[in-house]
């Protein structure tokens, strides 16, 4: 139903949605292409440009109340003309909700926003981290925050201070290096106010 009220060209249309012999079913649009994870850009140009796209696609969710919560490389598919499709709505939520019920984490642990992992209210800045989490991988091949124990990741992502992509990759511009930081923040209000506002950063 979250992805049934979305229409645009960045996210994959729901088209029907029922029941088989008491499985339930959705019927989506078909996209040609592979995820992030799978084909990871190499050129920053490149990877500006899709990150864009991806903004767009979260800007609509956001328009409509509707957040991802689960933003990651394999849930951006890129289709052979480029064209990048944001995909799996399965946990988005409302922003006037919270978690999906005490104790549980929602989202993959190496893209999850500090205020969802500490189950406090969020918006549209916690998708906004995941992108920078997802800018910082594209960029420097690396995670900002990574360990062997899923609760170790997640404590780096409400306390520790990443280092700079710039450290990681000397040809990240700097005004780029600012914005994956700035993505970065603990604070959402410390982050961009919208994903426009970091759609019109990165162009």
């Amino acid at each position: 139903q979250a992805m049934a009220r979305l229409s645009h060209p960045h996210v994959v249309a729901v088209h029907d949605v029922g029941e088989f012999e008491k499985t339930p079913f959705i019927v989506m649009e078909l996209v040609e292409g592979k995820d992030l994870h799978q084909v990871p850009p190499r050129s920053l140009p490149v990877i500006v440009d899709l990150a864009g796209q991806i903004c767009a696609a979260l800007e609509h969710a956001h328009s409509h109340g509707i957040v991802h919560r689960d933003l990651k490389p394999e849930n951006v598919l890129v289709g052979p003309d480029g064209v990048a499709k944001l995909v799996d709505f399965g946990i988005a939520r409302s922003m006037a909700s919270r978690l999906t019920g005490e104790g549980q984490i929602a989202g993959s642990v190496f893209y999850l926003a500090p205020e969802l992992a500490l189950g406090q209210e969020f918006d549209g800045r916690a998708d906004l981290y995941s992108l920078g989490v997802m800018l910082y991988e594209l960029t420097t091949g690396a995670l900002p925050f990574s360990a062997g124990d899923p609760l170790a990741v997640v404590s780096q992502h409400v306390h520790a201070t990443p280092v700079p992509p710039q450290a990681k990759n000397s040809a990240i511009p700097p005004r780029l290096d600012d914005l994956i930081l700035r993505l970065l923040s603990k604070r959402p209000e410390e982050r961009p106010d919208s994903a426009a506002a970091v759609q019109q950063a990165l162009e």
